[in-house]
């Protein structure tokens, strides 16, 4: 039911960006335990990194030096874009997340850290903005939070981990031209506080950022 959701929403004026994470992998699957363990950063040890988060679930930053987990988010990605007809894509964590510094040999990289970690990011986000752009080029990638190294290939950037108080708005000012931010983490206490509410959305505004992700 998913493509006539999409498709209903799309009809009342609504533009659909699913959610997909561009750098985890749920440990606790099939898919996982079949083939993606091969393509795991790794620590010193040879063991995985795992990061928990609010689901409580145990997740792998994948090595996105590996040509398999970059086709596995093209695949998605461009399988959203044309089977399902959505109009962009999220994938979490890319602007935000830190690379790991991966100890595994297999995988041909310079062991620890390098330039591998956002030359691999590059060539997966051409491929995919090639491809959007022979589909549709109303189409876009997005992303959270706002790294410099990415900006050349997402239309967006969520930048709910760049707003606090006492900032300057360097990065719209450089950037504003080229790449649209927007939304900020809003709190419970916001929603029942007017004048913070008015004040943190009056700071998206005056930054060119789009308001009201929260």
């Amino acid at each position: 039911g998913f493509r006539a959701a999409v498709a209903d929403l799309q009809q009342s004026g609504v533009r659909v960006v699913p959610y997909i994470n561009g750098r985890l992998w749920d440990t606790d699957t099939e898919s996982f335990a079949e083939t993606g363990h091969l393509y795991v950063t790794r620590d010193r040890d040879g063991e995985p990194y795992i990061e928990v988060y609010g689901s409580g679930e145990e997740l792998a930053p994948m090595c996105i030096s590996q040509q398999y987990w970059r086709d596995t988010l093209h695949e998605i990605v461009m399988r959203l874009m044309t089977d399902v007809n959505v109009d962009g894509v999220y994938m979490d964590q890319i602007s935000a997340a830190r690379p790991r510094l991966c100890y595994d040999e297999d995988h041909g990289h310079p062991l620890s850290g390098g330039g591998w970690w956002t030359d691999g990011y590059w060539q997966l986000l051409q491929r995919i903005q090639g491809d959007i752009a022979e589909v549709s080029p109303e189409k876009m990638l997005t992303t959270e939070s706002n790294a410099e190294a990415y900006a050349r290939w997402f239309d967006t950037y969520l930048m709910c981990n760049s707003l606090g108080d006492g900032l300057t708005p360097l990065f719209p000012a450089v950037y504003g031209s080229k790449i649209l931010g927007f939304g900020r983490y809003m709190s419970d206490q916001d929603w029942d506080a007017p004048e913070s509410l008015a004040q943190k959305q009056g700071q998206l505004f005056i930054w060119g950022t789009q308001l009201w992700w929260s």
